[in-house]
């Protein structure tokens, strides 16, 4: 397998060349991970087990592994850098338009704090209790799950897609995953409601203990009802730009939302499978130190697909010394923060995780042979 990776290496390696020789042109980014998948297929590999007689064929099992987490990552993100502005639109739209829904939300807050605050004649604690309890009204969870839940149920569809696809595409004669997809769809509708509460009710906590402490600060300082409305408009605002601020920060909630729900319904799907066991973390490109933190710790080692990466609660080192408090939740799957663009790969069970085992460690092979040439 050494030889069949060093040779489709090389022929990567052309490809960059040809890419960097039309760096002035652009390159269409369909085509060029079309080429790249082209090159892998070359380096597919087959392994069979099973079969008792040597025939190589009766009650055979293969795995097709193909170690794009670390052979093509850059490879795509060269790639991709050169229509990164189209690319990006076509990903964002979407989350813009959710964002935008969001947005409508959080700045009806503010503007019923602020009117609130300016009623107040003096400021005093009781105020920042009307505040606190106009901010925990049911209201505002309704309609952030209402601007939420289309979204996320899309998501959800396409992280059962994206599960099941990914595990067949890795195991030759998988079994029929269509009945699975079929009772995923309803799973679809019922967990978008879910994921759109928990974010709702997660997104109006923050802001209520957030302005909470602003206006609790203020009063604190002696400060006017004037102060104190204006300490809420620059938090909310972004270089005296509220509503690109509040919009930016929709955006935020829309975008990991979204991950968390397609990852979810992506495991909610390899369970259905009943081939895989476990999962591992896969890294983003351009990533933090929490997520290099994270990849070091499970891009070889599985956990089950029940199990956490972190428990809630737990503080993360990241790779640089930072410190990362995980309150939010337990780390089932990406995301580990907001915008986190991180995934995951299958580890599959019995003879088919013995299998791709034994392919992982023949690619790990080839990388620390060439890591050793690098340093001679």
């Amino acid at each position: 397998m050494i030889a069949e990776l060093e040779k489709a290496a090389s022929e990567m390696e052309d490809l960059l060349d040809q890419i960097d020789e039309n760096s002035e042109e652009t390159v269409d980014l369909e085509d060029a991970v079309s080429e790249i998948s082209a090159a892998v297929d070359d380096l597919v590999q087959e392994k069979s087990t099973g079969c008792d007689c040597g025939c190589g064929s009766c009650s055979q099992k293969s795995v097709r592994i193909v170690s794009t987490k670390r052979l093509w990552c850059d490879l795509v993100t060269k790639a991709s850098e050169r229509d990164a502005e189209g690319e990006f639109d076509k990903i964002t739209e979407q989350e813009q338009e959710i964002g935008k829904a969001v947005s409508k939300v959080l700045e009806k807050q503010v503007a019923e704090v602020i009117a609130t605050i300016r009623k107040e004649g003096r400021p005093t604690r009781a105020t920042v209790q009307k505040v606190e309890k106009i901010l925990r009204e049911s209201r505002w969870n309704a309609e952030i799950v209402n601007a939420l839940r289309p979204y996320l149920a899309d998501a959800i569809t396409q992280g059962v897609s994206l599960g099941l696809d990914t595990v067949g595409k890795m195991v030759t004669g998988a079994p029929d995953f269509t009945p699975a997809r079929d009772d995923l769809r309803a799973y679809a509708q019922s967990e978008s409601v879910r994921l759109a509460r928990t974010a709702a009710a997660g997104v109006n906590r923050y802001t209520s203990v957030r302005v909470g402490e602003i206006l609790g600060d203020g009063i604190a300082d002696g400060e006017t009802i004037d102060q104190l409305a204006s300490r809420v408009q620059d938090w909310a605002g972004e270089k005296g730009d509220a509503d690109r601020a509040t919009r930016n920060r929709a955006v935020t909630i829309a975008r990991t939302e979204a991950q968390r729900a397609t990852r979810k319904a992506e495991l909610e799907a390899w369970k259905s499978t009943g081939i895989v066991e476990g999962k591992t973390w896969l890294l983003a490109p351009d990533p933090c130190e929490f997520c290099e933190a994270a990849a070091k710790a499970f891009e070889s080692k599985a956990v089950g697909l029940e199990d956490s990466f972190y428990q809630k609660g737990e503080t993360l080192e990241g790779a640089d010394g930072g410190a990362l408090v995980l309150d939010y939740e337990a780390i089932d799957a990406p995301p580990l923060h907001p915008n986190c663009r991180c995934s995951m790969e299958p580890k599959l069970a019995g003879e088919y995780g013995a299998i791709q085992d034994e392919i992982n460690a023949e690619v790990d092979q080839y990388f620390e042979q060439l890591k050793m040439e690098q340093q001679a």
